[in-house]
């Protein structure tokens, strides 16, 4: 091979590869179009889905839109609780007007100067005592209602008289006077 044919070779190779180059060049934009114009066209059914979703909530829809309606329902709470969560972790709220995420202790949005609202004062925790107490309380606040109702006996009144009796009683004929539904401390009082 000479020289001259040596040079045309190449120049031929490189005038392929050049075309192959161009071709793939043009079909990767035309792929990006395509792309680009794909996505136009989700975010269109999207704002739909969203539009209709809208108009729509809470109002009866088509059968085959409610599985939808109620997923996105669903979501949404758990998403509320996430970020309640989060919130909570952070030990920050969220501005109602701007949602500007800021300090729980905030009286005011520093992204949008609106004004907070007044937290909600947390129940307090009551201590052992006071629970115990609250819980006696709405067991005779039952037993009222149900000798109100009519629906308690007299045997199980002695029951419950023996049993708070039992308890009651620290001696150690406490177990004797569930037998016999008398407590010792009974006879002391009289």
């Amino acid at each position: 091979m000479d020289w001259n044919q040596i040079t045309q070779a190449i120049q031929g190779l490189s005038k392929d590869v050049s075309g192959k180059v161009k071709e793939t060049a043009d079909v990767l934009k035309l792929r990006q179009k395509a792309s680009v114009e794909k996505q136009r066209i989700r975010d269109a059914y999207e704002e739909i889905g969203r539009l209709y979703f809208k108009e729509c909530e809470g109002k009866e829809v088509a059968p085959e839109y409610q599985e939808f309606f109620d997923t996105i329902a669903e979501a949404s709470a758990a998403v509320a609780e996430f970020k309640s969560k989060i919130e909570e972790l952070r030990n920050t709220k969220t501005c109602p007007e701007c949602g500007a995420e800021m300090d729980k202790e905030a009286a005011f949005c520093a992204k949008c100067g609106a004004k907070m609202p007044e937290p909600e004062p947390e129940p307090e925790e009551k201590g052992e005592c006071e629970a115990v107490e609250a819980d006696f309380c709405e067991v005779e606040e039952c037993e009222a209602a149900e000798e109100a109702e009519g629906e308690a006996t007299e045997e199980a009144e002695c029951e419950a008289e023996a049993a708070d009796a039992k308890a009651a009683c620290e001696c150690e004929a406490a177990e004797e006077a569930e037998a016999v539904n008398v407590c010792c401390c009974d006879e002391k009082e009289e």
